[in-house]
Protein backbone atom coordinates (compact mmCIF):
# COMPACT_ATOMS: atom_id res chain seq x y z
CA UNK A 1 0.00 0.00 0.00
CA UNK A 2 2.95 2.36 0.41
CA UNK A 3 3.20 3.19 -3.34
CA UNK A 4 -0.50 4.10 -3.38
CA UNK A 5 -0.18 6.27 -0.28
CA UNK A 6 2.93 7.92 -1.72
CA UNK A 7 1.19 8.67 -5.01
CA UNK A 8 -1.75 10.24 -3.18
CA UNK A 9 0.62 12.42 -1.16
CA UNK A 10 2.28 13.61 -4.36
CA UNK A 11 -1.07 14.36 -6.00
CA UNK A 12 -2.11 16.39 -2.94
CA UNK A 13 1.17 18.31 -2.96
CA UNK A 14 0.88 19.05 -6.69
CA UNK A 15 -2.71 20.22 -6.21
CA UNK A 16 -1.61 22.59 -3.46
CA UNK A 17 1.46 24.06 -5.19
CA UNK A 18 1.07 23.49 -8.93
CA UNK A 19 3.02 23.87 -11.03
CA UNK A 20 5.81 22.21 -9.08
CA UNK A 21 8.97 20.35 -10.06
CA UNK A 22 10.27 16.98 -8.94
CA UNK A 23 13.12 18.45 -6.89
CA UNK A 24 10.80 20.65 -4.86
CA UNK A 25 8.39 17.77 -4.37
CA UNK A 26 11.22 15.59 -3.09
CA UNK A 27 12.34 18.32 -0.68
CA UNK A 28 8.87 19.04 0.66
CA UNK A 29 7.93 15.38 1.10
CA UNK A 30 11.39 14.39 2.34
CA UNK A 31 11.76 11.73 -0.33
CA UNK A 32 14.52 10.78 -2.74
CA UNK A 33 14.35 12.27 -6.24
CA UNK A 34 14.39 8.75 -7.68
CA UNK A 35 11.27 7.81 -5.69
CA UNK A 36 9.49 10.99 -6.74
CA UNK A 37 10.43 10.58 -10.40
CA UNK A 38 9.11 7.00 -10.39
CA UNK A 39 5.80 8.10 -8.86
CA UNK A 40 5.46 11.05 -11.25
CA UNK A 41 5.99 8.76 -14.22
CA UNK A 42 3.26 6.39 -13.01
CA UNK A 43 0.83 9.23 -12.31
CA UNK A 44 1.50 10.73 -15.74
CA UNK A 45 0.96 7.41 -17.50
CA UNK A 46 -2.32 6.98 -15.59
CA UNK A 47 -3.46 10.43 -16.73
CA UNK A 48 -3.65 12.12 -13.29
CA UNK A 49 -0.92 14.71 -13.86
CA UNK A 50 0.61 16.45 -16.86
CA UNK A 51 3.76 18.50 -17.52
CA UNK A 52 3.43 22.24 -17.98
CA UNK A 53 4.70 24.01 -21.08
CA UNK A 54 7.47 25.75 -19.16
CA UNK A 55 11.10 25.17 -20.10
CA UNK A 56 11.77 23.85 -16.59
CA UNK A 57 9.91 20.54 -16.12
CA UNK A 58 7.08 21.13 -13.70
CA UNK A 59 3.83 19.28 -13.09
CA UNK A 60 0.15 20.11 -12.60
CA UNK A 61 -3.06 18.13 -12.18
CA UNK A 62 -4.61 16.88 -15.41
CA UNK A 63 -8.14 17.59 -16.59
CA UNK A 64 -8.96 14.01 -15.61
CA UNK A 65 -8.05 14.69 -11.98
CA UNK A 66 -10.03 17.94 -11.95
CA UNK A 67 -13.09 16.26 -13.47
CA UNK A 68 -13.03 13.41 -10.96
CA UNK A 69 -12.57 15.86 -8.09
CA UNK A 70 -15.42 18.00 -9.37
CA UNK A 71 -17.72 15.00 -9.59
CA UNK A 72 -16.87 14.05 -6.01
CA UNK A 73 -17.78 17.54 -4.77
CA UNK A 74 -20.97 17.65 -6.87
CA UNK A 75 -22.16 14.25 -5.71
CA UNK A 76 -22.04 15.33 -2.07
CA UNK A 77 -24.31 18.39 -2.19
CA UNK A 78 -24.58 19.85 -5.69
CA UNK A 79 -22.44 22.68 -4.34
CA UNK A 80 -20.78 23.78 -7.59
CA UNK A 81 -23.91 23.83 -9.74
CA UNK A 82 -25.79 25.85 -7.11
CA UNK A 83 -22.88 28.19 -6.45
CA UNK A 84 -21.80 29.12 -9.99
CA UNK A 85 -24.80 31.32 -10.90
CA UNK A 86 -24.45 33.16 -7.59
CA UNK A 87 -20.71 33.54 -8.13
CA UNK A 88 -21.35 34.90 -11.63
CA UNK A 89 -23.66 37.58 -10.26
CA UNK A 90 -21.14 38.52 -7.57
CA UNK A 91 -18.41 38.77 -10.21
CA UNK A 92 -20.62 41.04 -12.34
CA UNK A 93 -21.24 43.37 -9.40
CA UNK A 94 -17.65 43.52 -8.09
CA UNK A 95 -15.80 42.90 -11.40
CA UNK A 96 -13.25 40.92 -9.35
CA UNK A 97 -12.27 37.25 -8.99
CA UNK A 98 -14.65 34.99 -7.06
CA UNK A 99 -13.49 31.82 -5.31
CA UNK A 100 -15.41 28.82 -4.02
CA UNK A 101 -13.63 26.73 -1.41
CA UNK A 102 -14.37 23.72 0.77
CA UNK A 103 -12.84 22.66 4.04
CA UNK A 104 -10.42 19.75 4.00
CA UNK A 105 -9.17 19.05 7.51
CA UNK A 106 -7.43 22.18 8.76
CA UNK A 107 -7.25 23.74 5.29
CA UNK A 108 -9.46 25.27 2.64
CA UNK A 109 -9.25 23.89 -0.91
CA UNK A 110 -10.16 25.87 -4.03
CA UNK A 111 -12.71 24.00 -6.15
CA UNK A 112 -14.02 26.78 -8.42
CA UNK A 113 -12.82 30.19 -9.60
CA UNK A 114 -14.48 32.81 -11.76
CA UNK A 115 -11.84 35.27 -12.91
CA UNK A 116 -12.73 38.95 -12.76
CA UNK A 117 -12.74 41.25 -15.76
CA UNK A 118 -9.85 43.26 -14.35
CA UNK A 119 -6.20 42.09 -14.53
CA UNK A 120 -4.58 40.29 -11.59
CA UNK A 121 -0.99 39.33 -10.84
CA UNK A 122 -1.69 36.07 -9.02
CA UNK A 123 -4.03 33.21 -9.96
CA UNK A 124 -4.92 30.65 -7.29
CA UNK A 125 -4.80 27.15 -8.84
CA UNK A 126 -7.69 24.71 -8.63
CA UNK A 127 -6.95 22.35 -5.77
CA UNK A 128 -4.77 24.98 -4.06
CA UNK A 129 -4.82 24.76 -0.28
CA UNK A 130 -4.18 27.10 2.65
CA UNK A 131 -4.48 26.83 6.42
CA UNK A 132 -7.86 28.02 7.65
CA UNK A 133 -6.54 30.97 9.66
CA UNK A 134 -4.58 32.41 6.72
CA UNK A 135 -7.47 33.28 4.39
CA UNK A 136 -10.74 35.18 4.59
CA UNK A 137 -12.68 32.06 3.58
CA UNK A 138 -10.88 29.95 6.15
CA UNK A 139 -11.53 32.46 8.92
CA UNK A 140 -15.20 32.57 7.96
CA UNK A 141 -15.33 28.77 8.30
CA UNK A 142 -13.42 28.80 11.59
CA UNK A 143 -15.82 31.36 13.03
CA UNK A 144 -18.75 28.96 12.61
CA UNK A 145 -17.14 25.79 13.96
CA UNK A 146 -18.42 24.22 17.15
CA UNK A 147 -16.60 25.42 20.26
CA UNK A 148 -14.70 22.16 20.80
CA UNK A 149 -13.60 21.97 17.18
CA UNK A 150 -12.43 25.58 17.16
CA UNK A 151 -10.51 25.09 20.39
CA UNK A 152 -8.79 22.02 18.92
CA UNK A 153 -7.71 24.06 15.89
CA UNK A 154 -6.43 26.93 18.03
CA UNK A 155 -4.46 24.45 20.16
CA UNK A 156 -2.21 23.69 17.16
CA UNK A 157 0.98 25.66 16.40
CA UNK A 158 -0.26 28.48 14.12
CA UNK A 159 1.97 30.74 12.08
CA UNK A 160 1.45 33.60 9.63
CA UNK A 161 1.61 32.69 5.94
CA UNK A 162 4.24 35.23 4.92
CA UNK A 163 6.43 35.75 7.99
CA UNK A 164 5.95 32.32 9.62
CA UNK A 165 5.74 34.20 12.91
CA UNK A 166 3.52 32.69 15.64
CA UNK A 167 -0.10 33.85 15.51
CA UNK A 168 -1.63 35.79 18.41
CA UNK A 169 -4.28 33.19 19.23
CA UNK A 170 -6.23 35.44 21.61
CA UNK A 171 -6.34 38.09 18.92
CA UNK A 172 -7.45 35.50 16.34
CA UNK A 173 -10.22 34.22 18.64
CA UNK A 174 -11.46 37.79 19.15
CA UNK A 175 -11.41 38.38 15.41
CA UNK A 176 -13.38 35.18 14.77
CA UNK A 177 -16.07 36.31 17.22
CA UNK A 178 -16.47 39.50 15.19
CA UNK A 179 -16.52 37.50 11.95
CA UNK A 180 -19.33 35.28 13.24
CA UNK A 181 -21.33 38.30 14.40
CA UNK A 182 -21.13 40.30 11.16
CA UNK A 183 -21.08 37.33 8.75
CA UNK A 184 -17.83 37.84 6.81
CA UNK A 185 -14.05 37.85 7.24
CA UNK A 186 -11.43 40.13 5.72
CA UNK A 187 -7.84 39.31 4.77
CA UNK A 188 -5.53 42.23 4.02
CA UNK A 189 -2.48 40.75 2.31
CA UNK A 190 -1.82 38.15 5.02
CA UNK A 191 -1.94 35.18 2.65
CA UNK A 192 -0.77 36.60 -0.70
CA UNK A 193 1.27 39.84 -0.76
CA UNK A 194 -0.64 42.90 -2.03
CA UNK A 195 -3.85 40.89 -2.40
CA UNK A 196 -6.92 41.47 -0.24
CA UNK A 197 -10.04 39.35 0.11
CA UNK A 198 -13.40 39.16 1.83
CA UNK A 199 -15.07 35.80 2.45
CA UNK A 200 -18.20 34.29 3.99
CA UNK A 201 -19.05 30.76 5.10
CA UNK A 202 -21.74 28.65 3.42
CA UNK A 203 -23.68 26.93 6.20
CA UNK A 204 -25.80 23.78 6.23
CA UNK A 205 -29.18 23.48 7.97
CA UNK A 206 -27.39 22.95 11.30
CA UNK A 207 -25.39 26.18 10.86
CA UNK A 208 -22.23 24.14 10.29
CA UNK A 209 -19.81 25.51 7.65
CA UNK A 210 -19.55 23.31 4.56
CA UNK A 211 -17.79 25.74 2.21
CA UNK A 212 -17.00 29.42 1.67
CA UNK A 213 -17.12 32.05 -1.06
CA UNK A 214 -14.79 35.02 -1.41
CA UNK A 215 -13.93 38.06 -3.52
CA UNK A 216 -10.23 38.81 -3.98
CA UNK A 217 -8.26 41.46 -5.85
CA UNK A 218 -5.05 43.49 -5.72
CA UNK A 219 -4.94 45.66 -2.61
CA UNK A 220 -4.97 48.90 -4.60
CA UNK A 221 -8.36 47.93 -6.09
CA UNK A 222 -9.77 46.24 -2.99
CA UNK A 223 -8.65 48.26 0.05
CA UNK A 224 -9.93 47.46 3.51
CA UNK A 225 -12.79 49.93 3.21
CA UNK A 226 -14.07 48.27 0.02
CA UNK A 227 -13.69 44.82 1.62
CA UNK A 228 -16.03 46.01 4.35
CA UNK A 229 -18.45 47.40 1.75
CA UNK A 230 -18.42 44.11 -0.18
CA UNK A 231 -18.85 42.06 2.99
CA UNK A 232 -22.68 42.09 3.03
CA UNK A 233 -22.73 41.15 -0.68
CA UNK A 234 -20.49 38.13 -0.06
CA UNK A 235 -22.49 37.14 3.02
CA UNK A 236 -25.72 37.29 1.04
CA UNK A 237 -24.16 35.20 -1.75
CA UNK A 238 -23.15 32.55 0.79
CA UNK A 239 -26.68 32.57 2.24
CA UNK A 240 -28.25 32.11 -1.21
CA UNK A 241 -25.95 29.20 -2.03
CA UNK A 242 -26.84 27.54 1.28
CA UNK A 243 -30.54 28.03 0.52
CA UNK A 244 -30.12 26.53 -2.96
CA UNK A 245 -28.42 23.44 -1.51
CA UNK A 246 -31.17 23.06 1.11
CA UNK A 247 -33.88 23.28 -1.56
CA UNK A 248 -32.15 20.54 -3.59
CA UNK A 249 -32.35 18.23 -0.61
Amino acid sequence: MRPVRLSLQIVEEIASRQPIGASELARRLELSKTTVHRALTSLHEAGWIEPTEEARRTWRLSIQALVVGGRAIESRSGLRSVAIPVMEELRRITEETIHLLVRYGDRVVLIERLDGIKPVRVFNPFGGRARLHRTSSGKAILAHLEKEELEAYLAQPLTAARTRAPIDKKGLAAELAIVKSRGFAVNLGDNVPDTNAVGAAILDDRAHPIAAISVSAPADRLPGSLCMAHGPLVTDAARRIALGIALRR
